[in-house]
Formats: C-alpha cells, structure tokens, sequence
C-alpha cells in the first residue's frame, strides 16, 4: 500500500497538529531571521545568514530554541481545530509543498498521487535509488530519517547541562514507569543496566559511541522521554548543513511518523507473491535455472544480433531511398540541360551563316558554352550520385542478407528453448491472471519475462505490479506518460537489487510491456 493519507487518518489529531506546526515553522527564512545585525534580502542573504550560524554553537542552537517555539505555539494555536479542518489543512500543505518541488504536475493529484510524489522527494534526501517501489521507498527513509534522529538525540544528550540531565533522566524514569512489566524486562535485557532507574539508563546512553542503546530505548520507551519537537527541528536543520531541501526532510519525517506510529504494513510481503520460493525449494529450482539461463544466453545474444541486423537494415534502406531520390533529382536536371543543349545545336546553323547580329551571336555562343559547361558538371554529379545509389543498394543488399542469416540462426537457437519458455510463460500466464485479477496482459508479455528476467527479478516486478493491483489509480504510478490516439500510456519503473532497472508499461489495468 502506498496511500500515507491511510496513515494520516490514523493519526491523532495533536500527531497532525504537530505535522502541521512543522511544516508551516521549519522554514529557511525562520531559521535565518535574527541571525545576524543586518536586515535579510533575498534568499541568498537568508541562506549565506543560516550558513554562517553553522559554524557557530550559539547562535545554531538559538535558531533551533526558537523555531520549536515558533511550532509550538503553531501547535496550541490549531487546538482550535476540529479533526475534519486538520487533514484539509495538512493535505493542502502538502500538496502546496509538491507543486514547489515538481512544478511540472500541473493535475490536481489525487491522494495515491500526492503521496507517490512525496515518496519520491522525499527519498532524495537520502541517495535512494529513484526507482526503488513506493514501498520500499517509505521502508528506506523511515530507516534513513530514523537514524538521523537518533544521531541528533544522541548528540544532544552528550551536550546536556546539570539540569537537563535531571530532567531527561525524569522523563525515561516516568516512561519506564508507565511500560508493562513485559516491556521492562526487555529493555533491562537489551540494555543490562547496573541499575534498573531513569538516571542509570541516561548515563547508558550518554557514554556510549553509538546510537545502539539509544534505538533500544526508544524501541521499548518512544521517542517522548527526549522532547520529540526538539529532536526533530534539530534533525531537519543538521540536514540543512548537507544542502538538503527542507520540504523534502519534512516529507521524510512525515513518513517516518506515519510509519512509526500507525504500524500500517507498506511493504509487500515476499512469501505471498506467485513467485516465491522457500529455501529448500528455491535450491533445488536454482539448479534448474543455472541451466535455462544457460541455454537462453544463446537465444538472447541471437536475438540481440537479430535486433541489430534489422535496424541496419532500416537504416540502409534509408540511406539508399535518400540516394536513389538524389538521384532522381541529378538525372532530372541533366534531362533539362540536355534539352535545352540540344535546342541550342539545332539553332547553330543560324549563328554560323551569320544571318543574325553581331551582338545576338554572341550572345548565343555565351550561352552555349554556359549551358555545355552546366551540362558536363551536371553529368559528373549523375555519374556519382548513380555510383553512390549502386553503393547503397549494395550495402543494402549485404545487410538484408545478413538480416537473413541471424533469422535463420535465431530459428534453431530458440528451437533448442522454445519449449521450456512456453511451459514457463504458461504457468507465469497462470498465476499472475490468479493473482493479479484486476489485470489483463498482452499475450506475448510472458515469454518475454521468461527471457530476460530471472526468478528473483520476476519476484521484484510481482511486487511492483502488486503495488499498482492494489491502488484505486494505477496512474498515480506514473514516472512517464504517452499519449496515443486513443489512450494514454503510463510507465513505471522498478530495480532489482543489482540495481537492474525494469520498465512496466501500462494502460489502466492492462499490463502492456515489460522490459
């Protein structure tokens, strides 16, 4: 499921006031304001301002003290709003925020829409592969921004007076406290303090290197014992630091909150797709498959060099339909030339018995000897342009010959596989009609996966085409569309681990190609 306005309905309302205040506070402008004497201009004086506080502590840490401010007076601010003005008030903000980022949307997205797009921004941020599904994507910045917070909570504790510490160290106390015994016991397992209290706990997770206690406690406590507002203003504005858009970090805190506190499921599980394999089946199919693919490498190098003899072949012919047609047009001028030579021989008798004027013989004579010197460079262009169509027919000739010969040769390559990829594609026709009932496919789709995709790609593409099977609008997918004279075509993509880019081409529910 890709939908995050499911995880948005499930949200409380002060969780989408608190996303609300974030997004409308956590600005670059407030960040920079009063970071320096002089009045800010432009967004380069509020950019060089923010960039300039980064090398100092104070001034850094000042901005991040008040713009929490700034959210949580936003935050008590919307208490006044009911649950209905909330997610109008957070979906418009939102889809705000899409159009400054992808301006080339130019529809009014839909929800699926509208969170594809915040799906893909957001994982910007983090290097994730751009065509990673919309699922793992959410999987993959939830990890990332996760991370990051814990960093920054870390860092944080690290820094903290005599005062915070008693207050922090309270706070784990007080959510300790209000955890069943179950909990408790899991945590003092994963953390093996000396002390089972607040304070002993806070020294744990000062002192150490990493963040591993640290995910421990908030695992089993949450993120509340460590001022949640802070914590992430702190982490947005360290993504600052690396030149991140501040929208796009705000995306990925969104998700990161949708995913950890709604516990809604996003990730297709492997073991329901049609091609899955338990470990002890799978070893035994793997045998199997080292030898198709074998087999296959033959007929798909033989239909590569088919591929690449035909467009030789289209080009050739273009070539020689482009000489033939010079040609044509060479030989009609020489024709004319011709004509007009010879008109001109047969008036020579006039101009020799000095019938005519001085000045109008030669003026004829003039012309004579223009046109003859026309006629003879015109005949030299046909003669080349003649032997250039004669040299493009015969290469011409050479590639459809050679067009011929990888036919023939492809015809007892895919002789030696043909039988095994129809039983193969049959079975994936099967199943994926089962599985995937809302779609219909083209019939030569299947032998095409059969081909060029391994089982774990074809596990990759069932999960990208479990996603759209899913989804109320399989446009909502779309990296690319195309209109034709009676549809339009969408596109999208999937990549396998390998970082094999697959391309899926559709048209509503009808699976068109996949390549």
């Amino acid at each position: 499921m890709m939908n995050l306005f499911e995880g948005v309905r499930k949200m409380t309302d002060d969780e989408i006031r608190m996303q609300i205040a974030l997004f409308r506070n956590v600005t670059l402008l407030n960040a920079a304001k009063e970071t320096s004497g002089k009045v800010l201009g432009g967004l380069a004086d509020i950019a060089n301002a923010f960039a300039e506080s980064f090398s100092k502590r104070t001034p850094f840490d000042f901005q991040v003290t008040r713009v929490c401010d700034m959210v949580r007076k936003e935050y008590d601010r919307l208490k006044a709003n009911d649950r209905v003005q909330l997610e109008y008030e957070l979906k418009k903000i939102l889809t705000e925020k899409c159009r400054e980022l992808v301006p080339e949307e130019s529809e009014e997205p839909d929800e699926e829409r509208l969170s594809f797009l915040i799906i893909n921004e957001a994982a910007k941020v983090y290097g994730i592969h751009k065509y990673k599904t919309p699922s793992g994507k959410i999987e993959a910045v939830s990890t990332a921004y996760n991370n990051a917070l814990l960093s920054v909570i870390h860092t944080r504790l690290q820094k903290q007076g005599k005062e915070e510490v008693i207050h922090t160290d309270q706070k784990i106390q007080d959510a300790m406290n209000a955890v069943s015994l179950d909990t408790k016991r899991q945590l003092q397992s994963a953390l093996m303090p000396k002390e089972f209290s607040g304070r002993c706990i806070g020294r744990i997770l000062r002192l150490e290197r990493s963040t591993k206690y640290l995910s421990y406690t908030v695992t089993f406590l949450g993120y509340g014992c460590f001022d949640e507002v802070l914590s992430n203003v702190s982490a947005v504005f360290s993504a600052m630091r690396a030149f991140k858009r501040i929208s796009r970090v705000l995306f990925a805190q969104m998700i990161w909150k949708i995913k950890n506190t709604t516990h809604l499921t996003f990730t297709i599980a492997e073991n329901v797709l049609p091609a899955y394999l338990d470990p002890v089946r799978r070893q035994e199919f793997m045998i199997q498959e080292q030898e198709f693919r074998a087999a296959l490498a033959g007929r798909i190098e033989s239909e590569q060099q088919y591929a690449k003899c035909e467009q030789a072949v289209t080009k050739q012919e273009e070539k020689a339909a482009d000489a033939k047609q010079r040609l044509e047009l060479m030989q009609r001028d020489y024709d004319e030339l011709q004509m007009k030579f010879m008109g001109l021989e047969s008036r020579k008798d006039e101009y020799m018995n000095r019938t005519r004027p001085e000045n109008e013989t030669k003026d004829y004579y003039s012309e004579v000897n223009e046109t003859k010197r026309r006629l003879d460079r015109a005949q030299a262009q046909l003669s080349k342009a003649g032997a250039k169509y004669r040299e493009e027919e015969e290469k011409r000739g050479r590639a459809e010959s050679e067009k011929n010969t990888a036919m023939l040769n492809l015809e007892v390559v895919k002789r030696k596989t043909e039988e095994e990829v129809r039983e193969r594609a049959r079975e994936i026709e099967k199943v994926w009609k089962a599985f995937f009932f809302r779609f219909s496919f083209e019939e030569d789709l299947f032998e095409s996966v059969v081909i060029h995709f391994t089982r774990d790609e074809v596990l990759i593409i069932e999960e990208m085409l479990k996603e759209l099977h899913e989804s109320r609008n399989t446009g909502s997918f779309a990296y690319e569309t195309k209109q034709e004279e009676d549809h339009t075509e969408s596109v999208t993509y999937t990549v396998t681990p390998g970082e094999k880019v697959i391309r899926i081409v559709y048209e509503k529910t009808h699976i068109m190609q996949i390549g």
